[in-house]
């Protein structure tokens, strides 16, 4: 379940995390959730190298195709998933990680309650109803997710925010 979001002012943020591509529509139907899946199981197995990082926080951001912010990372009709966490602005980047950041500015900020299935239909709603009926356009930068140390990819219960970077129309 998702409601309306409150919008929000942020700062800039600084994470570090493991990219993978991924393409949407009916021709690739199960493609993100397999991509985003084994890029959290293989950045799981590397976030110890991440000494300074958010404790108890997670956090997966979803970069448009041919966004400025990762043009050297993307092809033209790919997605960027990264399965990351936040660190400070200093921490040292690690090879085979995306050093990446949110701009600071304005994000209309979802909280979804349900499992991992229903996801797809909670952007959705974000992107198919609530986006056009708002007073915003999708702003630069990544939409991006916050998992807490208590989300479980089966649990119907739960909580977690959804980011969306909104620009006046």
């Amino acid at each position: 379940m998702i409601g309306l979001p409150e919008i929000t002012s942020l700062p800039a943020r600084h994470f570090l995390g493991l990219a993978t591509p991924f393409r949407l529509g009916p021709a690739h139907p199960t493609e993100a959730h397999e991509r985003i899946a084994a890029a959290w199981q293989h950045f799981f197995m590397r976030i110890h190298e991440i000494t300074t990082r958010e404790p108890g926080v997670c956090y997966g951001l979803t970069y448009p195709p041919a966004s400025a912010d990762l043009r050297s990372a993307q092809t033209a009709d790919a997605y960027t998933y990264v399965a990351a966490v936040a660190v400070n602005p200093d921490h040292a980047p690690l090879d085979g990680l995306l050093a990446c950041t949110t701009p600071a500015g304005l994000y209309a900020k979802f909280t979804y309650h349900g499992s991992i299935q229903g996801l797809p239909g909670a952007f959705a709603f974000i992107y198919q109803t609530w986006l056009p009926r708002s007073p915003y356009r999708r702003g630069p930068g990544p939409d991006w997710e916050w998992y807490d140390r208590a989300f479980r990819p089966s649990s119907p219960r739960n909580l977690l925010e959804i980011y969306l970077p909104p620009a006046p129309r």
